[in-house]
Order: structure tokens, then C-alpha cells, then sequence
């Protein structure tokens, strides 16, 4: 699989599912008729407010809280649609909407007039090399910011859970990305990784070695290996997970038909 594009997406998606990355990825076949849930609907429209909040911010205009709450309002009401799946029946669609507001609500008040760092880019694209740079690795930042000499990888989630520390310490998309902007910026000497849990109100930082990103690289390289030799046999085989449910290539899927 030289000279492919991988991604935190795709290499995650191998280790739920080899079949999965198979047709995503690979065959890029057509999913099945997927309906998305409101919980992943809302992080998005909340993602999207954020992305408006921070690049407003850089082109030195200051929004109220009343101006994005009004952009979340306007983009939700013109993006829902009635097919979209209520998890739990207790949980109306306004009930998952005022719970954005409230995510939106307690970021902002905490962190205005947002002087704490310098923002580099908003859903910034990356780019980067692996294993003597023979595979190439894209992924998307929520913000990537600068304080105090550090850069900041910040990624925004709308979980109802808070994981564990140590949870988060095997978490390895936003130190991926840590590792590639040290490699797109000479100047880059140390970087922070910062998880905003916006149903809590609560920020979880971390900070990884150059020997834990090392380390990093050495695992990432070898599931690719792992990947390019599952592509020499094309055994592809499933994974049942707690995930499959919501597969879009459940009905093909021999597995998931057992």
C-alpha cells in the first residue's frame, strides 16, 4: 500500500474492523442506507460553532455569545432532518439542541476574552511522512494554537462520558498529530495535546516525550506493515464489535449475518 494516503480514520477503522477498512478504504464500496444520531449531530454543529468562534477571533472580530449561539441555532434548524436517530426516547431533538447551547455557553464563558493562546489554524489540515518517510499520513485539527513556546493540538468532544487518565493516555490521534506538525514546523520543540470535554467543562492536557512519539511512530509504521500484508492476501476478515450496529456495510457483512 505504498504511496497510499492513511489517516488516524483509516488506521483505527483496521483495528475495529479488517473488512470495514476493506470497503472503506480499499474497495470504497457504497455504504448501506446510514441514518447519523443525534449525538453525533450535535458534536458536529457544535465542531462547526467553534471553527466560527476561533477563525472570527484570528481575523481580530471578537463574536458575542449571543452571535454564536444564533449561528449554532441557524445551522441546526437549517441542517436537521427528522430522520435523524433520538438514541434515547427520553431525549427530545430541542433537548439535544439546548445541550449544545449549554456546551457553547460554559466554553465561552470560561475562556472569554480568549487571550490564552494564539490560534494557528482552525480545522487545520496536516500532512506528514512516517518510517523514513515512506508512508504519508493527513489528518484534521479542530485548532492548533501556541502559548508559552508550546504547540497546542485542541480537539473539542461532546461525549457524555469523560474517559479515564489512563484511557487517554492510550489515545493516540491528537499525539499522531503532535508528531506530524513537530515535523511541518522545524520550530516546533514541544507540544501539548488538549482534550476540551464540553459536557463536563472540563480540559484534560497531556504532554508526550519525544521517546513516547518515537514510540509512536515505531507502532504506527508497524500496523501499516500489518495492513499492506492483510492487502497481499486480501483476507479481510470481520471483527465483531459493539460498534457493528451502526456499520454501514452490516447487510454484506458474513459476520454480522451470523
Amino acid at each position: 500500500m505504498r504511496g497510499m494516503l492513511h489517516s488516524y480514520s483509516s488506521l483505527e477503522c483496521f483495528n475495529q474492523c479488517p473488512l470495514k477498512f476493506n470497503n472503506m478504504y480499499l474497495k470504497r464500496t457504497k455504504k448501506g442506507s446510514y441514518v447519523e444520531g443525534a449525538p453525533a449531530f450535535l458534536g458536529r454543529r457544535v465542531h462547526e460553532s467553534m471553527e466560527k468562534l476561533y477563525k472570527d477571533i484570528r481575523d481580530m472580530k471578537k463574536d458575542s455569545l449571543e452571535e454564536i449561539i444564533g449561528y449554532y441555532s441557524d445551522v441546526w434548524d437549517n441542517k436537521w432532518d427528522d430522520r435523524i436517530i433520538l438514541p434515547k426516547k427520553e431525549l427530545t431533538a430541542k433537548d439535544y439542541k439546548e445541550k449544545g447551547v449549554k456546551f457553547i455557553t460554559d466554553y465561552y464563558n470560561r475562556f472569554e476574552p480568549f487571550d490564552q493562546d494564539k490560534t494557528l489554524g482552525v480545522e487545520k489540515r496536516i500532512s506528514f511522512k512516517l518510517g523514513k518517510k515512506k508512508h504519508k499520513l493527513v489528518g484534521m485539527i479542530d485548532r492548533l494554537a501556541i502559548k508559552d513556546g508550546y504547540y497546542e493540538v485542541h480537539d473539542y468532544k461532546t461525549n457524555a462520558f469523560m474517559p479515564k487518565e489512563e484511557e487517554l493516555k492510550k489515545n493516540w490521534q491528537l499525539a499522531l498529530y503532535s508528531m506530524g506538525i513537530m515535523q511541518m514546523y522545524p520550530d516546533v520543540m514541544k507540544t501539548k495535546q488538549i482534550w476540551h470535554y464540553m459536557a463536563f467543562d472540563e480540559d484534560v492536557v497531556m504532554e508526550k516525550s519525544k521517546k513516547e512519539l518515537k514510540q509512536l511512530e515505531k507502532d504506527t509504521v508497524n500496523l501499516i506493515n500489518k495492513i499492506e500484508n492483510y492487502k497481499k492476501t486480501n483476507n479481510f476478515s470481520a471483527t465483531p464489535n459493539r460498534l457493528c450496529d451502526w456499520c454501514g456495510y452490516k447487510k454484506t457483512c458474513p459476520e454480522y449475518k451470523n
